[in-house]
């Protein structure tokens, strides 16, 4: 299983292990052509389609389509420009860019109807889900929908879970590839604090958080190796 590590910064440490992979939005330019400047390695390019949503922006699909043609050799996959909440739009989008010819990673969406998932799964052969992140504290909503999803997709297709961080569903589901966050996590707690009982008094200690970001990058690189032997245990093999 191929694990792609989101999320902006620490650029530095990705560099140092060539075995990781990123994953990058569109809305986040400088960072791509830092990342290729640095290792030549390629990209999975997210739309930025989620994140403009949440702030009520819209990316242009000519401008997507544009930079994706200008900058082909920086990724090794690239999702269509998905629009949250209309499957119809998302697969306009896919097509039009298909036209335009590029090859986009097609989406399929928390409650899109079933039919588009059959209709996904009987034309591609990598699909993603997504809309996934918000169920994140929410496991057994999450459960059950990646169980009806993988009830249809069954072997016929290989899948890439967006913002899928979960052990628990690594273990359950056949994925492909995921992409991960939870690694920058540690970077937001750079301090620590602890009383001392005896003074009754409160210390605060700085944390070295880029330590603990490096150490959580490999840790999870660990686990996806865990998780590929799992799997191929169980019959199923990744390329």
């Amino acid at each position: 299983m191929k694990v792609y590590f989101a999320g902006e910064g620490y650029i530095d440490i990705l560099c140092k292990y060539t075995h990781c992979r990123k994953l990058t939005s569109y809305l986040s330019k400088k960072e791509i052509d830092q990342y290729w400047k640095l290792t030549r390695k390629q990209i999975f390019l997210d739309s930025g389609a989620f994140s403009a949503f949440t702030i009520g922006s819209l990316i242009d699909i000519d401008e997507y389509i544009k930079y994706i043609q200008e900058n082909k050799e920086k990724f090794e996959v690239y999702a269509t420009l998905d629009v949250i909440g209309d499957y119809e739009a998302t697969e306009r989008n896919t097509r039009y860019m298909q036209k335009c010819g590029l090859q986009p990673l097609p989406v399929f969406h928390y409650k899109s109807p079933v039919e588009y998932l059959e209709k996904l799964v009987n034309e591609y052969d990598y699909i993603a889900l997504g809309g996934l992140v918000p169920l994140a504290l929410k496991q057994q909503k999450l459960r059950n929908w990646l169980d009806f999803c993988f009830s249809v997709i069954r072997d016929r297709a290989k899948v890439h879970g967006f913002g899928v961080n979960a052990l628990w569903a690594w273990k359950r589901y056949p994925f492909y590839s995921v992409d991960a966050t939870s690694w920058l996590k540690s970077a937001k707690f750079g301090e620590k604090s602890y009383k001392d009982q005896r003074l009754n008094r409160f210390y605060t200690e700085t944390v070295n958080y880029k330590e603990r970001v490096e150490k959580d990058l490999l840790r999870y690189s660990k686990l996806a190796e865990d998780v590929t032997k799992l799997w191929e245990k169980r019959g199923i093999v990744w390329d």
